[in-house]
């Protein structure tokens, strides 16, 4: 009686049919594998198949036992039990969701990015395609949050993705990196030329004001561009080398998108060695200060001195000061 109520017929609906003409043509197979398995082995359970019921859509859990014929030759006789688990499935869809969603955007996070990015690696390997990613940063964004408040700041990334998504391919995936950082991946392109399209479309996109709720607000992105394979063969290396050109476009003046190169590897490497031997050197004494003369030009008279760091490197000698004093600060 509650199968009937569920399926809204009467039991007498069922009797003398066959159960394949209740079963999906999709959840066919399976449950023809169920019924054989039950015959080869006395029992089957825990498979599951998806009825459209009243324009509701609703999980079951099928468990069959084979029951033994006492007369030889008989038609096998099974007894099936259907269990609705459609509560259980939506429960199970509502916290994969929360694990691979950013809870603020919507969107995708980091977990469910890297896991397409490796897919498209894999598949590139098979297709002789390229895949591209854009790693997008949102210039001045701290100042929003501390002129206007978090709340604004929210708002502020909830637009800009919406108005982000809606430029984008559905093969696509747009991604919240963390904080006002968002990656774009695109599965499959012919070359940089696809890649730079998207980013234009991107800085085109976000160049008006945006209308927030008690405010609009002009915000620019910086993008930056690699691609699989000849920017990383590793998805955390294809990762890394666009967040670095992101970084250059940032350097470049922002607003703007640039394409990784190699050279960029190394700048970066030697930004971090710097920054390394910076913390060795002050705890090794390494600067010293020289004094530059402060002179009253219509008495010659010396009026002070100005005191400027200078740092020797044990290896590199005297650092020219427009190398450290950016890194120092």
């Amino acid at each position: 009686s509650a199968r009937s109520t569920l399926l809204a017929a009467p039991p007498e609906m069922f009797l003398g049919r066959l159960m394949d003409e209740f079963v999906p043509p999709e959840a066919s197979a399976g449950w023809h594998a169920a019924l054989q398995a039950a015959h080869d082995t006395g029992y089957s359970m825990g498979h599951q198949y998806r009825l459209e019921l009243a324009q509701q859509t609703h999980w079951f859990e099928l468990s069959i036992a084979h029951k033994e014929s006492a007369t030889p030759g008989q038609v096998p006789r099974f007894i099936a039990l259907s269990r609705d688990i459609t509560e259980r499935k939506l429960a199970e869809q509502r916290i994969l969701h929360m694990a691979t969603h950013d809870a603020l955007t919507g969107l995708a996070n980091r977990l469910l990015l890297t896991d397409r990015l490796q897919q498209a690696i894999l598949a590139n390997e098979q297709q002789r395609q390229q895949v591209a990613l854009l790693f997008i940063d949102l210039d001045h964004f701290k100042q929003v949050n501390d002129t206007l408040g978090h709340s604004m700041g929210d708002e502020l990334l909830k637009t800009v993705g919406r108005l982000l998504a809606e430029q984008l391919h559905k093969s696509s995936t747009l991604a919240r990196f963390g904080g006002d950082e968002f990656v774009v991946l695109l599965p499959r392109v012919e070359g940089c030329a696809d890649a730079i399209a998207v980013a234009e479309k991107s800085l085109s996109c976000l160049a008006n004001m945006l209308p927030l709720e008690g405010a609009s607000l002009t915000i620019t992105p910086s993008i930056g561009i690699a691609l699989h394979p000849n920017d990383g063969l590793e998805a955390e290396a294809l990762l890394r080398n666009a967040d670095i050109a992101m970084y250059e476009a940032k350097r470049a003046g922002r607003g703007r998108y640039v394409l990784f190169d190699a050279t960029m590897h190394e700048r970066v490497a030697r930004s971090v060695e710097l920054e390394n031997d910076l913390r060795r050197a002050l705890q090794n004494d390494e600067f010293f200060v020289v004094y530059q003369p402060i002179v009253d030009l219509a008495s010659g008279a010396l009026r002070g001195v100005e005191a400027l760091a200078r740092w020797r490197h044990p290896e590199r000698g005297l650092v020219p000061p427009f190398e450290f004093i950016p890194a120092a600060e």
